[in-house]
């Protein structure tokens, strides 16, 4: 089902921001229209996410955790950071069917409402994704203070939506509007992600090398080189005639004076995918992991995971590199490297659907291969 736009009834939304001031003003001073928005589903409620008509200052703006430009900001953003809970009873569909009485101005407008409908229904998963990614760090108290400020308060919202329902005898929906949202974020739905993202060995493919090559020149020219300390291709895919999962593993440190937040805004949305720590089992050396190739129906032909770390924030510098350890002995010693894609094919049969237990699974013989090429380093 395609996403649809929306106005919200102003009694309600003045209701919320008698707890939450972050709550939208339906049409304030620089507006000439009321809101619209799209609904989408999160932790069980519909959520209303407002937009804003297109303004000089959103092209040079950078797509961030809390909005999403639309189009390139030619057609305006969606602000998650505003969106609140919302029952059906207080939703209006948008007409954005052009009359013969409008105005050139009216027409206008209703075009670009089409243009912004037709973006985002082409969006749909990145904008389902990024709704929930929000709000998880809103409600889990992981977002920095400057976002908080300015984002509504979820759980304090969803508390005031049961009153209201309450007070206007409203039963709260059993299901949300947009039906088919309920658990489609691939994120936060481990079963799915399990079933579409299998672990899969391949024979070792010399095409590996130059997958990484081109994808360090892309991030190279993302990122900016200056903002990269260094760029290493590790993991099975970089030992010559390893069998191995068909993802090129990437270590990429930071200089200690690029802001994180910046990094992750410069990745094209839809593109990449950014894994927290939180909520996910990432190594404990990595700030975020930044992952490409992840489809709604599976891997792409070219899949990655690149592992973002600062020397600033590890306890211990020597071993936040210890993979390239690993690596380079694998290289100089075909014989374990042998033993180690023997210890994958077993562990295959009890972990194909079970990505965290297949690594912990391997941990201990990476950890003892580790130890002798530090030892003989």
């Amino acid at each position: 089902m395609n996403f649809r736009f929306y106005r919200v009834d102003t009694g309600y939304c003045d209701f919320l921001r008698k707890i939450d001031t972050c709550v939208p003003c339906l049409k304030d001073d620089k507006e000439t229209r009321p809101f619209v928005g799209i609904v989408l589903t999160v932790n069980g409620f519909d959520y209303f996410a407002p937009l804003s008509s297109p303004k000089p200052k959103h092209m040079n703006m950078k797509n961030q955790v809390d909005f999403i430009k639309i189009n390139n900001g030619k057609w305006g953003v969606i602000n998650f950071n505003n969106m609140i809970p919302i029952h059906p009873s207080c939703l209006t569909i948008v007409d954005m069917k052009i009359l013969q009485t409008d105005d050139k101005i009216e027409i206008d407008y209703k075009n670009l409402l089409a243009n912004q409908l037709s973006w985002c229904n082409s969006n749909k998963t990145g904008i389902i994704n990024k709704a929930a990614k929000l709000y998880k760090m809103i409600v889990a108290n992981k977002a920095w203070p400057e976002l908080i400020k300015r984002c509504c308060n979820f759980l304090i919202n969803e508390e005031q939506y049961r009153k209201y329902c309450v007070l206007h005898g409203l039963e709260k929906p059993i299901t949300g509007i947009i039906e088919e949202n309920v658990n489609c974020v691939v994120e936060a739905d481990k079963e799915r992600r399990a079933r579409i993202y299998p672990i899969t060995l391949s024979e070792y493919n010399p095409a590996w090398p130059e997958w990484f090559a081109e994808e360090k020149v892309n991030l190279e020219r993302l990122i900016g080189a200056d903002n990269i300390t260094r760029i290493n291709h590790y993991g099975s895919t970089s030992v010559p005639g390893l069998t191995a999962k068909p993802t090129v593993d990437i270590l990429l440190e930071i200089a200690e004076t690029v802001d994180m937040e910046e990094i992750i805004a410069l990745m094209p949305e839809g593109e990449y995918i950014t894994l927290r720590r939180e909520g996910n089992s990432l190594s404990e050396h990595d700030r975020v992991m930044i992952i490409k190739g992840y489809t709604d129906t599976g891997f792409a032909d070219r899949v990655f995971h690149i592992h973002v770390r600062n020397l600033r924030d590890s306890r211990n510098h020597a071993a936040i590199w210890d993979e390239l350890h690993f690596r380079d002995y694998l290289i100089a010693h075909p014989e374990t490297a042998a033993e180690y894609a023997d210890l994958k094919r077993r562990l295959l049969k009890d972990y194909e659907h079970d990505r965290d237990g297949y690594t912990d699974a391997k941990g201990e013989f990476i950890k003892e291969v580790t130890k002798m090429a530090k030892e003989r380093a």
